[in-house]
């Protein structure tokens, strides 16, 4: 949209945002997924071991829906 008569129309730009995923533990707090294997285990103590099993057996791609089921799953 032109801020004046002189300045010249230009159309609208949208950005993509990375997706935010949330889970909910046990307790029923729902928490931001977080988005690094680090900050993961720092979220999920009690679940450490199973974490990095997980991510010793499988890449862990953050991005994708496939891996974000499989994560899910053992949290």
């Amino acid at each position: 949209m032109a801020k004046s008569f002189y300045d010249t129309a230009q159309p609208a730009s949208f950005l993509k945002a990375d997706p935010i995923y949330f889970i909910q533990k046990n307790n029923a707090e729902i928490v931001e997924l977080p988005n690094s294997k680090k900050k993961l285990i720092a979220a999920f103590p009690d679940k450490k071991d199973a974490i990095n099993q997980y991510f010793k057996d499988n890449k862990g791609d953050f991005s994708n829906k496939a891996d974000l089921q499989k994560l899910a799953a053992i949290l």
